[in-house]
């Protein structure tokens, strides 16, 4: 949906429009995937006005290592909260936190990733193409065992479906109707100057 977004963005604006996806099949870890991969416009937002002044801010109380992990928890429950709004605007109906769950798990294991990648501490690297379907795999099994339950019992498909449904209707109406008020001007404005020619000759 994002992507078909952009493009329709790109086309009206006659601009480059950054691409909200980064090959997310590819990442090299959780960080990778929700850092630079996946819906890249809101992790940079999310990133600067959320990340950057927990970060900043705390540190002074506890440290940069703790404030590191609060900064992250705390932006992944931003955007649970974001998730959760949206739910319940679709769907009208008070939030389980089946998706608060999920971006929190997401979180927390980011977290023990950097820390298990510290501990370690090796320079050979996983390749792609094995760290790719496993952090694909995780973030989908996760939300299809966190999330998707609620959306299906919430009947977020068929709310979403009747939502573009209306955009869709209001839009072709407005259309229609300049195209109505379009000819009705372009004719009486013809049968006006024809009659006034008809007259002067």
């Amino acid at each position: 949906m994002l992507g078909v977004v952009a493009v329709i963005g790109q086309f009206l604006l006659r601009t480059e429009v950054e691409s909200p996806f980064n090959n997310p099949y590819f990442a090299s870890s959780l960080k990778d995937f929700w850092g630079r991969r996946w819906n890249c416009v809101t992790s940079n937002t999310l990133r600067l006005v959320v990340y950057g002044p927990i970060l900043k801010n705390v540190s002074r109380i506890v440290g940069p290592n703790l404030a590191v992990t609060s900064a992250l928890l705390g932006t992944f429950l931003v955007s649970a909260f974001m998730h959760e709004i949206i739910v319940y605007y679709l769907c009208r109906v008070m939030p389980r936190w089946g998706t608060t769950t999920f971006f929190l798990v997401q979180g927390l294991c980011i977290i023990a990733e950097n820390k298990l990648i510290g501990k370690i501490n090796v320079k050979w690297r996983v390749p792609q193409l094995i760290t790719g379907p496993l952090v694909f795999g995780f973030v989908v099994y996760t939300f299809m065992r966190l999330v998707l339950p609620e959306l299906l019992e919430y009947k977020v498909d068929e709310r979403a479906i009747a939502e573009y449904a209306a955009v869709f209707d209001f839009v072709k109406d407005a259309s229609l109707n300049w195209v109505k008020f379009g000819t009705n001007f372009w004719y009486k404005t013809w049968k006006e100057t024809a009659y006034v020619c008809q007259h002067i000759q």
